[in-house]
């Protein structure tokens, strides 16, 4: 996959799976293109959805996190425990 985000943001080279990718996982993906090495899932929420409580920015980050490596493979995001 290729993500550019200079301009419009565009990602290509996705996988088809009959959804387009909606508006927080693309948010989730660019953030990401910019923190090559990750981010911290509360680092994510602060810069996606800064006015969000804690609990609520964790429920709005699991879809996009769900639904990215449907489109950009299993490896695009990783959990550390």
């Amino acid at each position: 996959a290729r993500i550019s985000v200079l301009g419009p943001l565009t990602i290509a080279g996705t996988r088809k799976h009959g959804r387009r990718l909606r508006g927080a996982t693309r948010q989730l993906l660019a953030y990401l293109a910019f923190h090559l090495h990750g981010a911290h899932r509360d680092q994510i929420i602060d810069a996606l959805w800064p006015d969000q409580p804690p609990e609520q920015g964790r429920n709005r980050l699991w879809r996009p996190a769900t639904y990215a490596p449907n489109h950009l493979g299993e490896t695009i995001l990783t959990r550390e425990q």
